[in-house]
């Protein structure tokens, strides 16, 4: 099933027309510290008439630093247990705007540079990750 399934286009939907406040969810036990995981329906232009739609996890620590594993573990880690968040909310906009928004930025302009196109971002889901 693509995300062009009308199934998927009713949820992601239904995910778009939340407040950003109701995104998120903490979850516990996947032992991978204090995480920042969100997810986002990222549209690239290929400088063709065509154009991608894809979903692109970032995730980083709550030091800024960038954790791959977690990005490639989605689907597992969003099966985990939901507990009480760990961050503050000065603390997730401080790493949203610090590191999460940057690091966004970089992987799409290296996705797109490759095929001479733009792009744009936005965020369909977010998931602090506690131990």
């Amino acid at each position: 099933m693509g995300l062009d399934h009308p199934l998927i286009q009713q949820e992601l939907g239904r995910w778009r027309s939340l407040p950003p406040e109701q995104l998120g969810v903490a979850l516990g036990g996947n032992e991978v510290g204090k995480t920042l995981l969100s997810l986002w329906l990222v549209e690239t232009a290929t400088g063709t008439p065509e154009k991608r739609v894809s979903v692109q996890p970032i995730a980083v620590r709550a030091d800024g630093t960038r954790v791959p594993t977690v990005e490639r573990q989605v689907s597992q880690i969003l099966h985990s247990v939901a507990t009480v968040p760990a961050l503050s909310a000065d603390e997730r906009l401080s790493l949203f705007a610090n590191s999460v928004e940057p690091t966004l930025q970089r992987e799409l302009k290296r996705k797109a540079g490759t095929r001479g196109g733009g792009f744009s971002a936005e965020l369909i889901g977010y998931a602090e990750l506690v131990d």
